[in-house]
Protein backbone atom coordinates (compact mmCIF):
# COMPACT_ATOMS: atom_id res chain seq x y z
CA UNK A 1 0.00 0.00 0.00
CA UNK A 2 1.35 3.31 -0.99
CA UNK A 3 2.13 5.63 2.19
CA UNK A 4 0.68 9.24 1.82
CA UNK A 5 4.24 10.48 1.40
CA UNK A 6 4.80 8.42 -1.59
CA UNK A 7 1.75 9.74 -3.52
CA UNK A 8 2.64 13.75 -2.54
CA UNK A 9 5.95 12.57 -4.05
CA UNK A 10 4.28 11.47 -6.98
CA UNK A 11 2.20 14.27 -7.30
CA UNK A 12 4.89 16.95 -7.20
CA UNK A 13 6.94 14.85 -9.85
CA UNK A 14 4.11 14.26 -12.37
CA UNK A 15 2.66 17.92 -11.22
CA UNK A 16 5.18 20.14 -10.19
CA UNK A 17 5.62 21.52 -6.75
CA UNK A 18 3.25 24.09 -5.48
CA UNK A 19 2.64 24.56 -9.57
CA UNK A 20 -0.60 22.52 -10.23
CA UNK A 21 -0.54 20.42 -14.08
CA UNK A 22 2.14 21.83 -16.77
CA UNK A 23 -0.44 23.09 -19.83
CA UNK A 24 1.69 23.09 -23.35
CA UNK A 25 1.04 26.22 -24.71
CA UNK A 26 0.50 26.34 -28.55
CA UNK A 27 2.61 28.80 -31.00
CA UNK A 28 4.92 29.68 -33.29
CA UNK A 29 8.35 30.67 -33.65
CA UNK A 30 9.72 32.68 -37.01
CA UNK A 31 12.71 33.69 -38.64
CA UNK A 32 13.22 35.22 -42.14
CA UNK A 33 16.12 36.32 -43.79
CA UNK A 34 16.55 38.15 -47.02
CA UNK A 35 19.68 35.88 -48.97
CA UNK A 36 22.32 38.21 -51.17
CA UNK A 37 21.94 40.22 -53.74
CA UNK A 38 23.48 37.72 -56.50
CA UNK A 39 22.02 34.75 -58.18
CA UNK A 40 24.90 32.22 -57.75
CA UNK A 41 23.58 28.94 -58.13
CA UNK A 42 23.41 26.98 -54.71
CA UNK A 43 24.29 22.54 -55.33
CA UNK A 44 23.66 19.80 -53.30
CA UNK A 45 24.59 20.48 -49.54
CA UNK A 46 24.96 24.03 -49.81
CA UNK A 47 23.89 26.80 -46.37
CA UNK A 48 21.16 29.22 -47.75
CA UNK A 49 21.44 31.89 -45.20
CA UNK A 50 21.70 36.21 -45.28
CA UNK A 51 25.49 36.79 -45.68
CA UNK A 52 28.48 36.14 -47.26
CA UNK A 53 30.62 38.02 -44.64
CA UNK A 54 29.51 36.75 -41.81
CA UNK A 55 28.92 33.29 -40.80
CA UNK A 56 25.69 32.41 -38.56
CA UNK A 57 22.71 30.14 -37.88
CA UNK A 58 18.96 30.80 -38.28
CA UNK A 59 17.82 31.74 -35.16
CA UNK A 60 14.05 30.64 -33.68
CA UNK A 61 13.34 32.99 -30.59
CA UNK A 62 10.44 32.29 -27.77
CA UNK A 63 10.56 28.74 -27.80
CA UNK A 64 9.98 28.43 -24.12
CA UNK A 65 12.16 25.69 -22.30
CA UNK A 66 10.85 23.05 -24.40
CA UNK A 67 8.37 21.04 -25.84
CA UNK A 68 7.24 19.88 -29.16
CA UNK A 69 8.04 20.89 -32.25
CA UNK A 70 4.96 19.74 -34.47
CA UNK A 71 4.94 21.25 -37.76
CA UNK A 72 7.34 23.57 -39.54
CA UNK A 73 6.79 25.43 -42.72
CA UNK A 74 8.88 27.45 -45.10
CA UNK A 75 7.97 30.52 -47.48
CA UNK A 76 10.26 31.49 -50.38
CA UNK A 77 9.84 34.53 -52.11
CA UNK A 78 10.55 32.79 -56.07
CA UNK A 79 8.42 30.13 -57.89
CA UNK A 80 11.28 27.29 -58.55
CA UNK A 81 11.89 23.43 -58.42
CA UNK A 82 13.95 23.57 -55.45
CA UNK A 83 14.03 20.96 -52.13
CA UNK A 84 15.31 22.03 -48.96
CA UNK A 85 16.16 20.78 -45.70
CA UNK A 86 15.68 22.55 -42.13
CA UNK A 87 18.15 20.88 -39.46
CA UNK A 88 17.02 22.25 -36.16
CA UNK A 89 19.72 22.22 -32.92
CA UNK A 90 18.72 22.90 -29.36
CA UNK A 91 21.87 25.12 -29.10
CA UNK A 92 23.74 27.25 -31.57
CA UNK A 93 25.87 25.09 -34.37
CA UNK A 94 28.77 25.51 -36.47
CA UNK A 95 28.19 28.53 -37.97
CA UNK A 96 28.08 28.34 -42.10
CA UNK A 97 28.49 31.91 -44.89
CA UNK A 98 25.53 31.55 -47.49
CA UNK A 99 26.70 28.98 -49.97
CA UNK A 100 28.64 27.04 -48.20
CA UNK A 101 28.80 23.63 -47.70
CA UNK A 102 27.35 22.28 -45.21
CA UNK A 103 30.22 20.05 -43.11
CA UNK A 104 28.72 19.62 -39.40
CA UNK A 105 31.24 18.42 -36.83
CA UNK A 106 30.91 15.89 -34.55
CA UNK A 107 29.91 18.43 -31.39
CA UNK A 108 27.30 19.27 -33.37
CA UNK A 109 25.84 16.34 -33.44
CA UNK A 110 24.24 16.12 -29.87
CA UNK A 111 22.63 19.30 -30.69
CA UNK A 112 21.05 17.61 -33.40
CA UNK A 113 17.05 17.42 -33.05
CA UNK A 114 15.54 16.81 -36.56
CA UNK A 115 15.52 17.36 -40.17
CA UNK A 116 12.38 18.68 -42.01
CA UNK A 117 12.45 18.19 -45.29
CA UNK A 118 10.57 21.11 -47.56
CA UNK A 119 10.39 19.03 -51.39
CA UNK A 120 8.78 20.16 -54.38
CA UNK A 121 5.72 18.56 -54.28
CA UNK A 122 4.35 19.40 -50.84
CA UNK A 123 4.70 23.36 -52.01
CA UNK A 124 1.72 25.50 -52.86
CA UNK A 125 1.61 28.80 -55.10
CA UNK A 126 0.39 31.60 -52.56
CA UNK A 127 0.70 34.32 -54.76
CA UNK A 128 3.09 36.33 -57.77
CA UNK A 129 6.68 34.57 -56.69
CA UNK A 130 6.00 33.58 -53.83
CA UNK A 131 5.52 29.36 -52.32
CA UNK A 132 4.70 27.40 -49.24
CA UNK A 133 6.03 24.64 -48.72
CA UNK A 134 4.99 22.15 -45.70
CA UNK A 135 7.61 20.14 -43.97
CA UNK A 136 7.69 16.54 -44.15
CA UNK A 137 9.69 13.47 -42.74
CA UNK A 138 12.97 13.80 -43.90
CA UNK A 139 13.50 10.28 -46.30
CA UNK A 140 9.70 10.17 -46.55
CA UNK A 141 6.96 12.24 -47.77
CA UNK A 142 4.75 11.93 -44.30
CA UNK A 143 3.58 13.85 -42.06
CA UNK A 144 5.89 15.55 -39.88
CA UNK A 145 5.66 13.52 -36.27
CA UNK A 146 6.33 15.74 -33.20
CA UNK A 147 10.28 16.16 -32.40
CA UNK A 148 10.88 16.81 -28.31
CA UNK A 149 13.11 19.80 -27.76
CA UNK A 150 14.79 21.77 -24.90
CA UNK A 151 16.57 24.97 -25.19
CA UNK A 152 20.07 25.43 -23.95
CA UNK A 153 19.48 27.64 -20.16
CA UNK A 154 21.76 30.46 -21.56
CA UNK A 155 20.20 30.82 -24.93
CA UNK A 156 16.88 32.49 -23.74
CA UNK A 157 14.23 29.81 -25.58
CA UNK A 158 16.06 29.67 -28.73
CA UNK A 159 16.11 27.21 -31.63
CA UNK A 160 18.51 27.13 -34.06
CA UNK A 161 18.99 25.88 -37.42
CA UNK A 162 20.72 25.71 -40.65
CA UNK A 163 18.49 25.61 -44.14
CA UNK A 164 20.13 23.43 -47.34
CA UNK A 165 19.77 23.04 -50.41
CA UNK A 166 19.01 19.31 -51.76
CA UNK A 167 19.18 19.66 -55.04
CA UNK A 168 20.59 22.44 -57.36
CA UNK A 169 18.62 25.89 -57.06
CA UNK A 170 19.47 28.81 -58.79
CA UNK A 171 17.87 31.83 -56.81
CA UNK A 172 16.66 35.20 -57.42
CA UNK A 173 18.82 38.25 -56.04
CA UNK A 174 18.03 38.79 -52.54
CA UNK A 175 15.23 36.83 -52.33
CA UNK A 176 13.13 35.92 -48.54
CA UNK A 177 13.01 33.21 -46.76
CA UNK A 178 10.78 32.62 -44.16
CA UNK A 179 10.82 29.78 -41.89
CA UNK A 180 8.02 28.51 -39.31
CA UNK A 181 8.36 26.79 -36.43
CA UNK A 182 5.22 25.51 -34.68
CA UNK A 183 5.32 24.58 -31.54
CA UNK A 184 3.87 23.12 -28.30
CA UNK A 185 5.71 24.67 -25.68
CA UNK A 186 5.78 23.46 -22.02
CA UNK A 187 3.90 25.33 -19.41
CA UNK A 188 5.35 26.42 -16.32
Amino acid sequence: MATVSTIESNLALTYGTNRGPQVAEASVSMTSFNRPADTTAYTAGDVVTDSTGAAKALAFPNCGRGGLIVNAQLVVAHTATADFDLLVFESEPTNFLDNAALALVAADQPKLLGIFRFVNGTKVNVGTNLELYRATSAGTDQALPPVAYTTAGATGGILYGHLVVRIGYTPLSANKFTLRLGLQRNGG
